[in-house]
C-alpha cells in the first residue's frame, strides 16, 4: 500500500460509500512552524492508492468537523485557525473509480 501523498498532521477522515477515504485539511509542521492546508486526498481500499485532488477546501483547515453528505460531497465545518465557516466540497473521484458508492 503506497503512503499519503502529503505528510500531515490532523486530518479529518472521512468515509465516501464502501471505496473511498477522504483525508480533509490538515496541517504540515516544517521546522516548527505548521501550515493548515486547503487539501484533500482520496484512499482507494480497493487498489490501495491515494490520490491528491485538484480541487481544493475554500480555506484551509485543521481540525475541522467533517462528514460525508453522501458519496460524492463532503461538508467541512470550523477548525484552526478559529474558522467559524462550513463548505460543501464535491469530490472528484479519480479517473477509473467506478464512482465513490461503488
Amino acid at each position: 500500500r503506497a503512503p499519503p501523498p502529503a505528510p500531515r498532521a490532523a486530518p479529518r477522515l472521512v468515509a465516501l460509500g464502501d471505496r473511498y477515504l477522504a483525508a480533509v485539511g490538515g496541517c504540515d509542521d516544517v521546522f516548527g512552524r505548521a501550515e493548515t492546508q486547503p487539501t484533500v486526498e482520496l484512499f482507494d481500499v480497493c487498489t490501495g492508492n491515494w490520490t491528491l485532488l485538484d480541487a481544493r477546501l475554500l480555506y484551509p483547515r485543521t481540525t475541522a468537523a467533517a462528514v460525508a453528505v453522501d458519496a460524492e460531497r463532503l461538508l467541512v465545518v470550523g477548525g484552526a485557525p478559529s474558522l467559524a465557516s462550513g463548505e460543501i466540497f464535491q469530490v472528484q473521484v479519480p479517473a477509473g473509480g467506478d464512482g465513490a458508492g461503488t
